[in-house]
């Protein structure tokens, strides 16, 4: 069976709420990357040593990672410096859309964002992307388009700014993938710019609690990414 997302995301909490402060336990990201197992916490700490990896791992070794790495974080460092170090999105923009599309049918995540990109100027309001999110059956498509969306929900945006509460009621029951991605994403730029980790660590903690009770919990991926998001920022601090 696989395991619910939001129980890392449970443990997680537990362990870091008990902490004054974020730095006193987990300030190094290699430590945690090489220790960690709770998936969110170590995604995130991999996330902020990617460009290490790619300089002190060869390409062989990366993708030997990739497969074998001990870790989530370990994995997804290698599979991220492996992108980066094949010139990131700029070959697969390059590609024409019939391709990036096939790509995407595969369900690869990278040439989804590509085509977002080469795409965008069809994207300049909520409204374009929501349609284009309600016009698609792909979970990788809605993902990125969802992730341009969050742009437009986050703070400061001129056209569909929405409030912190509005963005935690749409990132557990938002109607499509594409707009519970779209408000995890503006969530994590809120807490970036006006968190303060001793202010939130109790409300994830609070959260955590509740979500030990509910069954129903694959509804809370969305949440669950957003504090990875918030955790990733911390470690490159």
């Amino acid at each position: 069976m696989k395991r619910y997302v939001v129980w890392a995301v449970a443990l997680s909490c537990c362990l870091l709420a008990t902490t004054g402060a974020f730095a006193s336990v987990y300030d190094d990201p290699w430590w945690v990357v090489e220790n960690e197992w709770t998936e969110e916490i170590s995604k995130a700490a991999g996330l902020t040593l990617v460009d290490e990896f790619a300089s002190q791992y060869t390409k062989q070794e990366l993708l030997d990672l990739t497969e074998t790495g001990s870790t989530p974080g370990i994995r997804l460092a290698a599979e991220r410096a492996l992108f980066s170090l094949g010139g990131g999105l700029g070959p697969l923009v390059e590609l024409d859309d019939g391709v990036l599309l096939s790509l995407v049918a595969q369900g690869a995540t990278d040439a989804a964002d590509a085509y977002v990109f080469k795409n965008r100027i069809q994207y300049r309001t909520p409204e374009a992307i929501v349609n284009a999110i309600e016009g698609t059956s792909s979970s990788v498509l809605q993902t990125s388009l969802g992730k341009l969306l969050g742009g437009y929900y986050g703070p400061g945006s001129p056209l569909g700014e929405k409030t912190e509460p509005e963005l935690r009621d749409l990132v557990v029951n938002g109607d499509t993938l594409g707009e519970r991605v779209a408000a995890a994403t503006a969530l994590t730029t809120i807490w970036i710019i006006f968190g303060e980790w001793s202010d939130l660590s109790a409300e994830i903690m609070r959260v955590c609690r509740e979500i030990w009770a509910i069954s129903g919990v694959a509804q809370y991926q969305q949440l669950a990414l957003a504090y990875q998001g918030y955790l990733t920022y911390l470690f490159s601090l």
